[in-house]
């Protein structure tokens, strides 16, 4: 697995076995670039792969001034770039096509993120502006 150098993790050790769930919580609630990168290369085999399979999603839903060059968003060259549309289409479309599993994220008081630096896993709660944001979206 190629581990992001930088950027907000859930520090997942080497070999660490995540469930699905919690990987998604982690992307979700905590930015996980780490999490992304494992969850891409068991989609599509690799970061590359993962990230023309999210291009041509893009192009379904309608995005229409991104493109994605990997899995996590974290600047790459320039070869990711998505506008505030784009960005407000996708988060309708996940908010439209997967409502409870958003709602179910959203509403958690706190989510593991993993070992630190050889200290034990400890909890994070999400924003309350990202929890509220959402709330309101789904209300709509």
């Amino acid at each position: 697995m190629a581990w992001p150098q930088a950027g907000s993790t859930m520090f997942l050790s080497p070999n660490e076995q995540v469930s699905v769930d919690e990987l998604l919580k982690g992307i979700i609630t905590l930015s996980g670039n780490d999490a992304s990168v494992v969850l891409a290369e068991c989609i599509a085999g690799t970061e590359e792969a993962f990230a023309n399979v999210m291009n041509e999603n893009a192009k379904r839903l309608g995005l229409t001034n991104s493109h994605f060059g990997n899995s996590n968003g974290w600047p790459d060259e320039g070869r990711t770039y998505v506008t505030a549309r784009d960005l407000a289409t996708l988060a309708r479309a996940e908010i439209e096509n997967y409502p409870i599993s958003i709602r179910n994220i959203t509403a958690l008081p706190s989510t593991r993120t993993g070992r630190r630096w050889g200290r034990a896993p400890r909890s994070l709660r999400p924003t309350a502006t990202l929890c509220s944001a959402v709330s309101r979206a789904l209300m709509d």
